[in-house]
């Protein structure tokens, strides 16, 4: 079995910190509260009239977090690639912490980064070609 490194034991530590997070914000939108706060709007959008590489991270956001799989991608892919990336992370490290013989913990690429980056750069540049091109909103 392979030993974890010092940095997947922080990411780890981190992920555990964001699931707990996530459990927070998962009862905030089950409660509704999250329709009392106010809507900020995106400078962006405001200053450049078209959609931000993080137009439609929020709206991904709560479609994962209701289970709406393919509504979350079509927000924003990058989001649902985010949560696989975590999920994956999460079990095979905390597989390997506790000792369960034969699971290879993930380890930190930058690849992932990159993958990501990739997926931000063409959501931004679909949607505003979308927009601009024809007319098709994607909110």
């Amino acid at each position: 079995m392979r030993e974890q490194s010092h940095l997947e034991k922080q990411l780890f530590v981190i992920g555990c910190v964001l699931f707990w997070l996530l459990v927070g914000i998962a009862a905030v939108l089950k409660l509704g509260w999250l329709d009392r706060l106010p809507q900020i709007p995106c400078m962006f959008v405001l200053v450049f009239g078209m959609y931000c590489p993080g137009c439609g991270g929020t709206r991904a956001a709560k479609a994962l977090l209701e289970g709406r799989l393919l509504t979350s991608f079509f927000y924003h892919p990058v989001v649902l690639y985010g949560a696989v990336l975590y999920l994956c992370f999460m079990l095979t490290n905390g597989l390997s912490l506790i000792g369960v013989k034969g699971v290879r913990p993930m380890k930190f690429r930058n690849g992932y980064l990159w993958a990501g980056l990739v997926l931000i750069a063409v959501n931004f540049v679909v949607k505003n070609v979308l927009l601009f091109g024809f007319g098709i909103s994607m909110k």
